[in-house]
């Protein structure tokens, strides 16, 4: 699990003025970012299960970001496959 504090020093919103080369001026445009709310804490946690006898491994992890007016989360969940013809990734010899 690990917990943090983002403080945003800067201007809340960010804008850049692009163009595509070649294109002519008129096809300029700006881009704009959200805005970002001055403080927010950061948490990320997750599993990861694993038997050093199977080639599979399980993985869950989750993010969340707090600011004071809103609310980002995220979750992501994989499964992970190795086979190396006996030797795993962590150079045990396995199956003989």
């Amino acid at each position: 699990m690990r917990a943090a504090w983002r403080l945003e020093f800067l201007d809340l919103a960010a804008s850049a003025r692009t163009s595509f080369v070649g294109a002519p001026q008129a096809a300029d445009f700006t881009s704009r970012s959200p805005n970002v709310s001055r403080d927010a804490s950061l948490i990320n946690t997750g599993i990861d299960l694993y038997n050093p006898d199977s080639a599979i491994r399980f993985s869950l992890a989750c993010d969340g970001v707090y600011p004071t007016d809103q609310r980002s989360h995220a979750a992501i969940a994989k499964v992970t496959m190795s086979w190396c013809g006996g030797d795993d990734f962590d150079g045990i010899k396995r199956g003989s």
